[in-house]
């Protein structure tokens, strides 16, 4: 099994129910086209405001056909589009790691 997980960090300034807001639609409309459960977690201790979105595969070929689908959707990027234009993340916050169980 791998887990794929994205980290981005909410931006100050009153976003912070927002951000959270568009993590949950943008995570409801991945799990409706890919079929898949994507979780949500917000960092209780550590840097304020990190959100995480988590995603468990058989493996790695998974995870790529998924992303690749994923980079062809135009609804997708309309999401994304709508982040960034709202500015509701640190511009460079967001970081992905892929990990395998052992």
């Amino acid at each position: 099994m791998v887990r794929w997980i994205r980290t981005a960090t909410i931006k100050n300034g009153g976003k912070f129910q927002e951000a959270i807001g568009w993590a949950k639609e943008v995570s409801a409309y991945i799990e409706k086209t890919l079929g898949t459960k994507i979780e949500i977690f917000l960092d209780a201790f550590g840097v304020s405001g990190k959100i995480r979105w988590m995603m468990d595969q058989q493996d790695l070929g998974k995870i790529d056909q998924m992303n690749a689908k994923l980079m062809a959707d135009q609804q997708y990027w309309k999401f994304v589009d709508r982040a960034a234009k709202a500015e509701l993340f640190i511009e460079g916050s967001v970081h992905d790691i892929v990990m395998r169980q052992v």
